[in-house]
């Protein structure tokens, strides 16, 4: 365990509780399959660093990692952001067309961050505005969310079918007022990296 920690930490992530050494391990071990993926955490335990963690030791590693902060999507562009538009689709748009997000993390992994935040119909094929043909996009997508799916799929606020589809795989990010050995590690670890790059 003492020895996967440095391995961690090589990579700049700071884990020596024995829970975030679990969780690492088990995403290691999830990393190469193609299972949608679904992290849960509070604002700032790092389900970012988990997800590019996962991308990094996944076959699509050398693909796009595509993140989207879902919550700084407006509802009104959502269509044209994740699946972009074609040439004269509508008033003001480029001549060229636009490519969507999903198109952009073709072969890689698309990172939805916050998303429950957006009610977004995930599925592995897609339509350009103003196309009328499907195309098939080879995508893996993991998703992230401080909130409870859970409850708001009872609440009538996320849709049941789109959480099965997400959560195939959940990794559950313990706050750091849980994980006490982690503490002293990130003192040590940022009073390190300060201390080098402004000679302290």
């Amino acid at each position: 365990m003492e020895h996967f920690s440095d391995i961690l930490l090589n990579e700049g992530i700071v884990a020596r509780d024995s829970s975030m050494v679990k969780l690492y391990s088990d995403a290691l071990s999830i990393a190469p399959t193609d299972a949608n993926i679904l992290i849960v955490g509070a604002s700032g335990t790092g389900k970012d660093c988990l997800a590019k963690f996962i991308h990094r030791h996944s076959p699509r590693a050398g693909a796009p990692f595509i993140h989207i902060n879902c919550s700084a999507i407006p509802a009104e562009l959502f269509e044209s952001e994740f699946f972009g538009y074609e040439s004269g689709a509508f008033t003001g748009s480029s001549a060229s067309g636009r490519q969507g997000l999903i198109a952009q993390a073709a072969g890689g992994t698309l990172f939805l961050d916050e998303i429950g935040e957006l009610d977004l119909d995930q599925e592995h094929s897609m339509r350009s505005i103003g196309s009328t043909e499907y195309t098939s996009v080879n995508i893996r997508i993991i998703a992230a969310t401080n909130r409870s799916l859970p409850g708001m799929i009872k609440a009538g606020q996320f849709r049941l079918d789109l959480y099965y589809r997400l959560n195939v795989v959940s990794f559950d990010i313990p706050p750091l007022s849980r994980r006490r050995q982690d503490i002293r590690a990130l003192i040590e670890y940022l009073s390190l990296r300060f201390g080098q790059v402004y000679g302290c």
